[in-house]
């Protein structure tokens, strides 16, 4: 079975960013990523579904503590 591999565009339409915020978070390494060439880079699904679930710990986190 072949792996679903994700544009940057398609990942960011996906989470509702930027194709800039992406280009940011696979820099900083919140994002990973598959290099396939030189200049083609693709996002896993799962990464993705990865940090969304990172982002609802932390703001579940700042809710907890400020109440």
């Amino acid at each position: 079975m072949d792996a679903i591999l994700l544009t940057k565009r398609q990942a960011a339409l996906r989470l509702g960013v930027s194709e800039r915020t992406i280009d940011n978070w696979r820099a900083s390494g919140r994002l990973a990523a598959v290099k396939l060439s030189a200049t083609i880079t693709r996002f896993r699904p799962e990464a993705l579904d990865a940090l969304v679930g990172q982002c609802e710990e932390k703001t579940s986190e700042l809710v907890s503590s400020s109440t």
